[in-house]
């Protein structure tokens, strides 16, 4: 059996990549001949260039990561424990790992992996083992408890939300003739949800109120992740829809159904506009009132564990070659 346990196990923060790498190998029961033998494997695969000559003290924690998994790498056990060290470092090394845990894998090794990310435990597990403060709560396959991980993390996610009530993380500005009185999200039953699995209803309703009278004003969401992506939008004056009259209070349903951008964290921001006459763009329209990012919703693939940002309706069909 072999062991991560944790970052810096076995380390010195003053030695070189090379020499931890010698020093960690002795220590997890290589022989010194074994060790200068997998030397340059064990250098490849952590791609630490130059650094690899470097103190350890000067490796951030995605580096050290990359230097004690490809040290495990080295070894040849029948079984490997993993405790949450695939948590840190870039998204190109992690899946490199998978990879090597997989290939393992299906050489007939067995990996126990210790993680709070669903995602990650789904690409490589067959069963999971979900405690909660110690006690068993469910052991089942992959894919069951995953989802049943995931919903309960969405549970809580969408009551600290809603104790958080209407989020103003971005600017607000407009004439005023229109007002935003609040933007809910809700899900296929009614009621405010702010976390969701891809493939479901969401309903994004905008409250507003006026004290004049404006014929089919144009409303306008859009989605952006939390990088500054602009993932979708909608605008209702590009579109053969009539929204009526606004009048005193009432409110604008907009339905994603289904919801198909993929897993992430996620701002809504939300407008009404002067209703849209001739090419002019939004962007040369003053709004009524305009939110910037009011809402902040999540969203997550059920099945299959692979982020996307995106996932396109598609159609198949089967053709013979002649």
């Amino acid at each position: 059996m072999a062991a991560l346990l944790e970052l810096g196990t076995g380390f010195h923060p003053d030695y070189s990549g090379v020499e931890n790498i010698r020093i960690n190998g002795m220590l997890l029961g290589l022989s010194r001949r074994e060790i200068v033998q997998k030397l340059p494997t064990i250098v490849e695969f952590a791609e630490l260039g130059e650094a690899i000559q470097q103190p350890l003290r000067t490796y951030s924690t995605g580096m050290q990561a990359r230097l004690a998994f490809s040290i495990a790498t080295a070894l040849q056990p029948h079984i490997l424990l993993i405790d949450e060290v695939l948590a840190v470092g870039d998204a190109y090394f992690v899946n490199k790992c998978i990879a090597h845990l997989q290939h393992f894998i299906n050489d007939g090794g067995t990996v126990i992996v210790v993680s709070h990310n669903s995602f990650l435990l789904g690409r490589l597990c067959q069963k999971i083992l979900w405690l909660e403060k110690g006690k068993l709560l469910q052991f089942d396959s992959a894919q069951m408890v995953s989802r049943a991980y995931d919903l309960y993390v969405r549970r809580l996610e969408s009551a600290r939300r809603a104790r958080a009530g209407l989020q103003e993380d971005g600017q607000r500005w407009g004439s005023g003739e229109i007002r935003v009185k609040s933007v809910l999200l809700l899900n296929r039953e009614g009621r405010q949800e702010y976390a969701y699995f891809r493939g479901e209803r969401m309903v994004v309703r905008v409250h507003y109120e006026t004290d004049g009278i404006y014929r089919n004003p144009s409303v306008y969401l859009l989605v952006s992740s939390h990088e500054g992506i602009l993932v979708t939008s909608c605008f209702s004056g590009e579109e053969p829809t009539d929204l009526g009259v606004f009048q005193g209070m009432g409110y604008v349903d907009v339905a994603f159904d289904p919801l198909l951008i993929g897993d992430g964290n996620y701002w809504l921001s939300a407008g009404i506009f002067p209703h849209k006459e001739g090419p002019e763009s939004i962007y040369r329209l003053d709004p009524y009132d305009y939110h910037e990012r009011v809402r902040e919703f999540t969203v997550k693939r059920p099945t299959r564990p692979l982020q996307t940002v995106f996932d396109h309706p598609v159609k198949w069909s089967h053709g013979c070659a002649s």
